[in-house]
């Protein structure tokens, strides 16, 4: 049964993120790889579930002003 649930959550995890990241590509970063816009998703959930939150809002901060950036 666990194993069952921790496939559901591997898979429910992936489209979402999938789906995500194909959001942003549409809407912000039209030339970047989805790939590339994955992994940014992830590194930066990883950084912040092991760091604090200044180190989020610093990150936050930091994408903020490239997505902004034509």
């Amino acid at each position: 049964m666990n194993i069952f649930i921790i496939g559901f959550f591997a898979m429910v995890s992936s489209l979402t993120g999938r789906e995500f990241g194909d959001m942003v590509i549409t809407s912000v970063w039209k030339k970047t790889l989805l790939e590339v816009t994955v992994i940014i998703m992830l590194l930066l959930a990883t950084v912040t579930s092991r760091k604090s939150i200044t180190v989020f809002a610093y990150m936050h901060h930091f994408f903020c002003m490239l997505s902004s950036d034509p």
